[in-house]
């Protein structure tokens, strides 16, 4: 990644509190990464840390590659949100995990059945049962994106 790139993530984080706290957490767990490429062809943006395997990179810094904002998922619980907002977060987490599926003549379809379901009270208690808004989304966007899957 150009030095420009890791100084604007730095400066980011000086304004913005929820960013300072991500980088705080990376460290915690192993690192803030070293360095970052962005395929400007497919819009993927990986990173590494001190030298290691290229994985796709946090959203937080994605979005700041990308230039667009970051959405945190921890504040938004998809079982009591109003319906237009979880249409929103599926449709960003669907960019961010898997952008090809924006097109697919279904999304739009699949997101309002994703919707409905739930709105099933016994999808509403498996996810009041999980621990936190972030193991919520991950069932929710692991179920709407395994549906195209199976197609």
């Amino acid at each position: 990644m150009h030095s420009k790139l890791l100084s604007a993530i730095a400066r980011e984080a000086e304004n913005n509190p929820q960013l300072a706290a991500i980088l705080q957490e990376m460290r915690r767990q192993g690192g803030v990464p070293t360095v970052i490429m962005h395929d400007v062809n497919t819009g993927a943006v990986t990173s590494s840390e001190n030298g290691g395997p290229f994985m796709p990179t946090h959203a937080a810094i994605r979005s700041i590659v990308m230039g667009v904002p970051y959405r945190d998922p921890g504040l938004v619980d998809p079982a009591t949100a109003e319906d237009d907002e979880v249409g929103s977060m599926l449709r960003y987490f669907t960019d961010y995990y898997r952008g090809d599926l924006l097109n697919h003549p279904y999304f739009d379809e699949a997101i309002k059945a994703t919707i409905r379901g739930i709105h099933r009270p016994s999808v509403r208690q498996m996810l009041s049962d999980l621990e936190d808004n972030y193991q919520r989304w991950n069932r929710v966007v692991e179920a709407f994106l395994e549906a195209f899957d199976e197609e």
